[in-house]
């Protein structure tokens, strides 16, 4: 064999073996790559199931709830001050339909104008009287400064007086 000819043997063995080299890094940057893609979509998959677990959590609802004693009032002079079917919100009402306003008087206590967390309008739910008064109602009215925790649900006249403790007031 001549000197041109090994010279060319040589470049050819050389080129395949640069082949050779450059196919292993090829195959060792595809299984790098991947193990990568593989390990990030593995990640992804995990945060994907936090997200869902995040937007479960979000979805249920956050209620704030305080004990309370509930008490009922009438619409009147001596239960009021002196304009009982003018209430603190401005709200003007009816004194003969009042139980069906749904309306409530809190304690100052619980009025933001006073530190807490209700502004008139709020809408609250009561569970614990009974099946005629727990539901839903309108924070319209304040109670008197002398009173704390308590929630007066506003009546007819001649409805029957009643006191409950240890009632639930729920933000909603």
């Amino acid at each position: 064999m001549s000197n041109f000819e090994k010279i060319l043997t040589f470049i050819d063995l050389f080129f395949k073996e640069v082949h050779v080299l450059i196919l292993i890094v090829i195959a060792i940057f595809i299984y790098s790559y991947h193990s990568s893609f593989a390990t990030v979509n593995a990640e992804l998959r995990n945060l994907d199931t936090k997200l869902v677990v995040l937007e479960d959590e979000m979805r249920k609802p956050q209620y704030k709830i305080y004990s309370v004693t509930a008490t009922m009032y009438h619409p009147v002079q001596s239960q009021t001050d002196g304009t009982p079917n003018q209430l603190a919100s401005g709200v003007y009402i009816k004194p003969s339909m009042a139980s069906n306003y749904r309306f409530v008087a809190l304690s100052r206590d619980f009025i933001s104008r006073w530190g807490g967390p209700f502004n008139y309008g709020d809408y609250v739910a009561i569970e614990g009287i009974s099946p005629e008064y727990d539901g839903i109602y309108q924070v319209q009215d304040t109670m008197n400064p002398a009173i704390t925790k308590t929630v007066d649900i506003l009546c007819s006249p001649g409805t029957p007086q009643f006191k409950a403790e240890n009632v639930k007031l729920i933000v909603i």
